[in-house]
Formats: C-alpha cells, sequence, structure tokens
C-alpha cells in the first residue's frame, strides 16, 4: 500500500510550490482574459474561440514530446516557462501601450499554451525523478493543488482586478507568477537527466510506439474515453464562465466560481492524505459519476448559489481522479518515454477540446439559448432551469454533465472486476494493486 508518513523530497517541494504559484497566475490570466474579452464582444462565440485557441497547443505540441525525453527534464520545464510567459509579455506590451485587441489575447493564449503543454508532459515526467515510487499518488494529489487554487484565486480576484485596475493588472500578475514558478526549478537540482533505457527505446516515436501496441497497448486503447470526455468538459467550461457571469454578473461571477473552487482544494487535501483505493477503476468510475452529476445539478436552476453548489460537488471529485489517472501513467510507463507518452496522453485528450469550445459558444448562443427561452424548450425545461439569458448556459452544463456521468457509469458496468470488458478497451491494465487502470485526461 502506498507510504503516505516518509516526507516528499525538498526538491519535489519547492518545484511544486514554484509551479503551484505560477499556475495560480495562469488561471488569474486566463480567467481575467476570457471574462474581458465576454465582455468586449459580448458574445460566447469569442468565448470559445479563446479557449479552443489556448487548448490547441496541447495538439502540436506532441512533436515536440521527444524533447522531454532526450534532454534533462529541469531544463525542458525552465525553457517551457519562459515561453509560456513570452505570450503574457507581448500581451502586456501592447496593453501597456493602449494596442490591445480581443485577438491579440487569443495570440497570446497560444502561445501561452503551446509553453504549457510541453511543460506539463516535462514535470509529470519530473515525478519520477522527484519521489520514491509508493508516494505517487501524494505527490500526484498534491499536483491538483495549483489548478485548486488558480479556481478559487482566479476568478475571486480577476474579475476585481479586471473591474479597478484593466486587464494590465491581471497580466502583470501573472509574469510575476512565472518568475516564481521559474525560480524555483532554478533553485532546486535533482537527478532529471535522460534516464537509462529499460526497454528498446531509441528516444524516437517508433519504439515508442511500438511498447504501446505491446504492453502498453491498453492505455493508448484507454486513451480514446479521455478524448470523448474532454470533449465533453470544453462545453462545461464555456458554460460555467457564461452562466456564472449572466447568473452574478461581472463583479461577482468570481465569487461564485472560487467558493466552488473551495471544493477542489479539499479534494486535494483529501486526496493527498489518505491511501489510494485497490479499486483503481471503480475510484475513477465514481468519480466521474460525481463530477457528471454536480455539473448537472450546476445547470438546474437559474440560481447563482445553486450554480456555485452543483460546481463544487463537480470539482470535489475532480482531484481523486486525476490524481490516480497521473500515478498510473508514472507506475506503467517506461520513465526514459514518459516524455512522449504524457505528450501524446495530453494531445490526444485535446483534439476535440478546441472544437468542442467553438460550438459550446456557438450552442449556447443559437441553439440552447433560443430553444429554452422561446422555442421548443420553454414550455418543458424551460420551467426547470429559467427561459432567462442564462438558459442557454444551464442547458450545455446539464447535459455535457450527464454525459460525464454516463461514462462513469459505462466504466463502473464494464470494469473487469465485474466479469465484463469492453472489446479491447479494459483489457490487462494493471497497476500495482493489481486493479485494471484507466488513462483518462481530465481537465477541469
Amino acid at each position: 500500500m502506498k507510504n503516505n508518513d516518509q516526507p516528499l523530497s525538498r526538491a519535489f517541494v519547492a518545484v511544486w510550490i514554484g509551479q503551484t504559484v505560477s499556475e495560480v497566475g495562469s488561471m488569474l490570466s486566463a480567467i481575467g482574459a476570457a471574462v474581458y474579452v465576454y465582455l468586449q464582444t459580448g458574445s460566447a462565440v469569442w468565448l470559445g474561440v479563446l479557449s479552443a485557441l489556448a487548448a490547441a497547443p496541447a495538439i502540436i505540441a506532441v512533436g515536440f514530446a521527444p524533447v522531454v525525453d532526450r534532454f534533462p527534464r529541469r531544463s525542458v520545464l525552465l525553457v517551457a516557462d519562459i515561453v509560456a510567459a513570452s505570450g503574457v509579455v507581448v500581451a502586456l506590451g501592447l496593453a501597456a501601450a493602449g494596442r490591445l485587441e480581443v485577438w491579440h489575447l487569443a495570440v497570446a493564449g497560444f502561445i501561452g499554451g503551446l509553453g504549457t503543454a510541453v511543460q506539463v508532459s516535462a514535470s509529470q515526467a519530473a515525478v519520477t525523478a522527484l519521489v520514491e515510487p509508493e508516494q505517487y499518488d501524494r505527490a500526484n494529489s498534491l499536483k491538483q493543488m495549483g489548478p485548486a487554487i488558480g479556481i478559487v484565486v482566479g476568478p475571486v480576484l480577476a474579475t476585481p482586478l479586471l473591474a479597478w485596475w484593466g486587464i494590465e493588472m491581471i497580466l502583470t500578475i501573472d509574469l510575476v507568477t512565472f518568475a516564481v514558478g521559474i525560480g524555483s526549478v532554478l533553485a532546486v537540482r535533482f537527478d532529471d537527466a535522460p534516464p537509462e533505457r529499460s526497454v528498446n527505446d531509441d528516444g524516437s516515436w517508433r519504439d515508442m510506439w511500438a511498447w504501446l501496441s505491446g504492453p502498453g497497448r491498453p492505455l493508448l486503447g484507454l486513451m480514446v474515453i479521455g478524448v470523448v470526455l474532454n470533449f465533453s468538459l470544453a462545453f462545461v467550461n464555456i458554460a460555467m464562465l457564461a452562466a456564472a457571469t449572466t447568473l452574478a454578473g461581472a463583479a461577482r461571477s468570481g465569487l461564485v466560481l472560487g467558493l466552488a473552487g473551495t471544493a477542489m482544494i479539499v479534494g486535494s487535501l483529501v486526496s493527498a492524505a489518505k491511501d489510494a483505493s485497490d479499486d483503481r477503476v471503480g475510484r475513477i468510475a465514481m468519480g466521474l459519476a460525481v463530477v457528471g452529476v454536480g455539473f448537472a445539478v450546476a445547470g438546474s436552476r437559474p440560481n447563482a448559489w445553486v450554480l456555485g453548489g452543483g460546481i463544487a460537488i463537480a470539482l470535489g471529485a475532480v482531484p481523486a481522479v486525476t490524481a490516480t489517472i497521473a500515478s498510473i501513467y508514472n507506475e506503467r510507463v517506461p520513465p526514459q518515454m514518459q516524455g512522449r507518452v504524457f505528450a501524446l496522453r495530453l494531445g490526444l485528450s485535446n483534439v476535440l477540446q478546441p472544437l468542442g469550445s467553438v460550438l459550446a459558444g456557438v450552442a449556447i448562443a443559437h441553439v440552447a439559448g433560443p430553444a429554452v427561452s422561446d422555442g421548443m424548450l420553454t414550455g418543458s425545461i424551460g420551467r426547470v432551469i429559467g427561459v432567462g439569458p442564462s438558459s442557454g448556459p444551464a442547458l450545455v452544463l446539464v447535459a455535457a454533465g450527464l454525459v460525464i456521468a454516463a461514462i462513469g457509469l459505462l466504466i463502473a458496468r464494464y470494469r473487469p472486476s465485474r466479469g465484463r470488458s469492453l472489446p479491447r478497451l479494459f483489457a490487462s491494465v494493471r497497476g500495482r494493486s493489481g486493479e485494471a487502470a484507466l488513462g483518462l485526461g481530465l481537465q477541469a
């Protein structure tokens, strides 16, 4: 069983703190930019475009994945953070000159996303060099704290900072937090040399594909579920922000999301403090079911508190799911090819997310909203979720939540311990506990 008694290495703690601060700044900047664009254009379509351009780099970054395995991971972390920060520098310069346009933020988000995508793969691969295998679950649970704190602090601070000091202040804070993250990596040394080859691997895509076609084949098949899941989550992300802004107003929308995000911090701490369940598939399946139900509840009534409460239910379950998945990959994938496999997983999980983000904006503005407010759903669903401006985001939130819950229930129904299996999908993927392990790329 996992050992939570031994302290994590100082190197891991230092890097984790710095990267957590950087992630909080990035979340603040992302939310601030999204709200800025939404207020400037009044269009959920533009919001979807911005989100799509921020997600697309994860797909493009797959081509840079061999770099993570061929060079010291500490060096890759530093270069990736610098690239991500360069987008913020450009946007801040344009804002200071009074020439910032909406499309400038979209380009800056794309550049930042490209650096972040490489950084995420290198950071996940670095876990194996920073902690002992028995501590993977604990370390990966703590790594969820960055997004968790960002979800709380980002919405709470982004909207008032935007209202009081403008987008320039938000971009400045993001740049400072990037400096903290880069400084934390510079301040420590760890065994980040490219790992010795434990399997036949020359660092190429060919040998990685050979491994995925053999011992790692179940992981490749299970990544497909991550594609469907993150396509649904793309709709959720756009709908959450649009619903919060509509129901609570621009100044208080961050408070709604921030209060809900507190549940994710609690979930991260609980997940880090307790041993992982032996039934990893069951843990993931139950977690996804709770996430989906939470989002469906969030859109069920035209009320900011119901929205926040539903999101809190969903986000509280996210850390256990994502930490379990990350630990499975750290355990199962040979260290020398983790950069490529992690990048492939991230790319696949994002392959439909840009399309989902754009479709979400179109669905909210031109399909769900009109159908509920003055169309065929006014007298039925409209009586429950409301018929005002929030009806479009609410309907999309409910639908996407039900899809995510259905994925969780499908996994629970067909996991191997129940004597069933989906063709070629749940076959013989085992973690140290002996249970089958899923390879999802959950993002929330």
